[in-house]
């Protein structure tokens, strides 16, 4: 049982979709602290001089400890027909952006109140149109108690894991010992980004999910899948 964890983020990057691939569960890990300068709110998108943020906004004064199950987006401003302005203007050229982008604007035209549900609804979205099927849990429902390291060997053991995938960063602060006395096998993952083809000249990497979509349509499952070069590195 492969299991990866991993924050919710708001229309999340390839790298997000490639371990989703690769696991047999993926956990959403909704009930740690939410950081405001973070990827749970807020991705980038292609533009024709080089890329801008797109933020959605949340409610942060007085809730400092919140965790990012709790947060709610602050919709007194018009957040979401600014964010569909942006992707029509920059990617309404793009040679799958019909195809698509329907849903999003359908999407980013309810009002959500709970930022990981708006994550997750494109995060599913998204999952969708890659052809993953991917099998997601949140980790709020699993009720777990640990912190940083341990909260993830536990969440390992809830799901009933015994390989754990993560991403570059896990070298910081995961240690191969403690998983490996759990009898859980950590395997960091590095992701080489595919180059691709976009709608303006030069490349661009580390983007939305959605920049693979609108430029590749059908085809960016094979890129996500093969992409380019993904290398395993058992630490």
């Amino acid at each position: 049982m492969k299991a990866a964890i991993l924050q919710p983020g708001y229309l999340p990057w390839i790298g997000f979709f490639d371990l989703a691939a690769r696991s047999d569960i993926f956990v959403i890990l909704d009930c740690v602290q939410f950081d405001k300068r973070s990827w749970r709110n807020r991705n980038r998108i292609r533009t024709a001089e080089d890329w801008q943020w797109l933020t959605v906004p949340v409610i942060t004064k007085g809730k400092f400890t919140q965790r990012i199950d709790e947060t709610r987006i602050d919709n007194t401003r018009n957040w979401g027909k600014k964010h569909l302005t942006a992707i029509w203007n920059h990617y309404s050229k793009a040679p799958h952006f019909k195809e698509y982008f329907p849903s999003i604007e359908e999407a980013l035209g309810e009002q959500w109140e709970l930022l990981v549900e708006l994550d997750m609804h494109f995060i599913r979205l998204l999952d969708d149109a890659f052809g993953l099927g991917t099998n997601w849990t949140m980790a709020s429902t699993l009720s777990p108690s640990g912190k940083k390291a341990d909260l993830i060997v536990e969440i390992c053991k809830l799901v009933g894991a015994d390989e754990y995938l993560n991403g570059a960063m896990g070298r910081s602060y995961l240690r191969e010992d403690q998983f490996k006395a759990e009898g859980i096998e950590l395997r960091i993952i590095d992701y080489d980004h595919p180059v691709y083809r976009q709608c303006y000249d030069g490349f661009v990497s580390h983007l939305s999910a959605i920049d693979l979509l609108f430029n590749l349509g059908k085809d960016a499952r094979e890129v996500l899948l093969g992409n380019n070069g993904t290398r395993d590195i058992i630490e």
